[in-house]
């Protein structure tokens, strides 16, 4: 073998341990950030910042709870607009949330705007007004017209409970759905899991386990 036959393999080899050591450096090494979930202590942890896996988990399920007031959801919504840096799935979670969360806000407001006025059905056209924004142009107007409906067969010609409750099946049904499943499946897809001690176990709430679970008590 000649000497630059010899230097060319010893160059080439060098090489490949550089390319080597410098994908291993490229690779995200996998970070945790102390959280609490469900009253637990947990650590959440992902090949992200800890700045990034703390704005998913403020951005989760349980932080959006069924008592929450209108001014909370707005400054959930508007927390998780600002997160930056985030992985693609849960960057889409996070656009769907938004939405729910600023629609549910405004249906807040358009139903306490009606409850101000005396009776009239001409008033939903007041309610679908505030909503408009917050849905899909093309069903906005089949939105309308289920409103309409629904007022001009209230014989009762007042905000009864179960009129109230038709208004709000029918606001959900054409708002952003809900987003839970979506946010289990974003931060699998996304190699991000919740590590919580369970007695002396160490579970994850959100894996495989508690979903098959989930189902079982359905």
């Amino acid at each position: 073998m000649s000497f630059s036959t010899h230097t060319g393999i010893r160059v080439t080899s060098l090489a490949l341990l550089l390319a080597a050591r410098l994908a291993i450096a490229a690779k995200p090494i996998p970070s945790g950030v102390e959280v609490d979930l469900l009253g637990r202590p947990c650590l959440l942890k992902g090949p992200f910042s800890k700045a990034v896996l703390l704005s998913v988990h403020q951005m989760g399920p349980e932080k959006i709870t069924p008592n929450l007031t209108p001014k909370e959801m707005e400054q959930i919504a508007k927390q998780a607009a600002s997160s930056k840096s985030l992985p693609p799935a849960l960057s889409a979670y996070r656009d769907r949330l938004v939405k729910r969360l600023r629609a549910q806000v405004a249906y807040d407001k358009s139903l306490t705007d009606l409850k101000k006025k005396p009776y009239n059905p001409e008033l939903s056209e007041l309610f679908v007004k505030g909503l408009k924004e917050h849905m899909n142009a093309t069903r906005f107007p089949l939105f309308r017209d289920e409103i309409r409906n629904l007022f001009s067969k209230n014989t009762k010609k007042t905000l009864t409970p179960e009129f109230l409750e038709k208004i709000k099946e029918t606001v959900t049904s054409y708002i952003e759905p809900d987003t839970e499943e979506e946010f289990h499946k974003a931060i699998r897809t996304s190699d991000i899991r919740y590590e919580c001690h369970f007695g002396e176990e160490l579970d994850d709430p959100h894996g495989e386990d508690a979903e098959e679970d989930k189902n079982t008590r359905r």
